[in-house]
C-alpha cells in the first residue's frame, strides 16, 4: 500500500486539469478526493465574474463533462473527469460543503491521510484538521507569495504587467496563503492567450514540484521550507468591474474559444461544436456563431 493522500480540489476545469497531471504520478498512492463547490455571491451578480464561473465550472460540470463521460471510449492517455479519475484510482470522491463541522474532522481522522494536497479548494482548513495528516497539508497557489496572496492571482499578475505568473507550493497553516514556502515556479505570460488559459496552466510547475515532494517523503526526505516575509504580503480579493475593464484596456481577454477548445482537446472528446455554440449564459446560440472573446 502506498501513501494515503487526500486530494482537496475545487470542482472545476482548472483543478481537474491539475489533478489529472497530479494523479499520473500517484499510481501507487491510496487516494481520496474531496471537492468543493463554492460560489461566492459576487460570482452570481458581477458579469465578468459570472463569465469566468461559467467557463470554469458551470459549462464543464453541467454540459461538457457529462457528454465526455457518456461519449465513445477514449485513449488511455486522455484526461478524465473527477468521477472517472476516482474510478481509475479506486478512490472515494465526495463534495464537501464545509470543514467547520464535526463530520469533516471525524472523516479525516478515519482516513488518516499521510499527506493532504490542496488545489483551488476554497475551504479554509481549521487548525484541528491541519494537525491530522502525518506530513501536513501542501497547497499549490497560482501566484508568487507573499506578494500575490488571495484570490485571482493569475489575473493580478497579468494586470500588473508581470512577465510571468508565479506558482508557489507552501504548507498550510492557520492563515490564508501564509504558510512556509517549499518552492516557487513560473509560467510565462502569453499576451496572445486568455485569462482562463493562464489559470489552467498556472498550476503545472506546482503539481510537478508536489510529485517531487511526495517521492522524497516516501524515501524519508522532508522538504526544506522558508517562512514568508510578511512585510511584502499583499492579500487580493475578487476583482472589481473597473479592474476587469482595465484588464481589457491593456489588451487582455478573459475567454477565447480557441484557447478553450485547446484545453478541452486533452480529454479527446468531440466537444468543439458544443463549446463554440454556447453563449455566455450556457444556452445554444441562435445564430450559430462560433467565435467569442470576452
Amino acid at each position: 500500500m502506498g501513501m494515503r493522500i487526500l486530494v482537496c480540489a475545487k470542482n472545476d476545469l482548472p483543478a481537474n486539469l491539475a489533478c489529472n497531471r497530479l494523479c499520473q504520478g500517484l499510481d501507487d498512492a491510496d487516494l481520496t478526493f474531496w471537492l468543493s463547490d463554492i460560489t461566492r455571491p459576487a460570482e452570481q451578480s458581477d458579469g465578468d465574474l459570472t463569465t469566468m464561473r461559467l467557463f470554469e465550472r458551470d459549462l464543464p460540470n453541467r454540459w461538457l463533462f457529462p457528454l465526455i463521460e457518456k461519449g465513445p471510449a477514449r485513449p488511455n492517455d486522455a484526461y478524465l473527469t473527477f468521477p472517472e479519475l476516482a474510478r481509475r484510482h479506486n478512490a472515494a470522491l465526495s463534495i464537501v460543503p464545509s470543514l467547520r463541522d464535526d463530520d469533516a474532522e471525524t472523516t479525516m481522522r478515519e482516513l488518516a491521510p499521510d499527506l493532504v494536497i490542496s488545489i483551488r479548494f476554497s475551504h479554509i482548513f481549521p487548525e484541528s484538521l491541519i494537525r491530522i495528516p502525518r506530513h501536513g497539508i501542501l497547497n499549490i497557489h497560482p501566484g508568487r507569495l507573499p506578494e500575490y496572496a488571495g484570490l485571482y492571482a493569475p489575473f493580478r499578475q497579468m494586470l500588473d504587467g508581470r512577465g510571468e505568473i508565479g506558482c508557489t507550493v507552501h504548507w498550510i497553516d492557520r492563515g490564508i496563503d501564509t504558510g512556509p514556502v517549499v518552492s516557487r515556479g513560473t509560467v510565462p505570460i502569453d499576451r496572445a492567450r486568455s485569462l482562463i488559459w493562464h489559470v489552467c496552466h498556472a498550476y503545472t510547475p506546482g503539481v510537478d514540484e508536489v510529485l517531487h515532494i511526495v517521492h522524497g517523503l516516501k524515501e524519508g526526505r522532508q522538504p526544506s521550507s522558508e517562512s514568508q516575509n510578511t512585510s511584502r504580503r499583499t492579500y487580493h480579493r475578487l476583482p472589481r468591474p473597473t479592474e476587469f475593464q482595465d484588464f481589457r484596456d491593456r489588451g487582455f481577454r478573459l475567454i477565447d474559444f480557441d484557447d478553450y477548445d485547446g484545453l478541452l482537446q486533452i480529454y479527446r472528446a468531440d466537444t468543439t461544436d458544443m463549446v463554440t455554440g454556447i453563449d455566455l449564459h450556457g444556452r445554444p446560440k441562435a445564430d450559430g456563431s462560433s467565435r467569442m472573446r470576452a
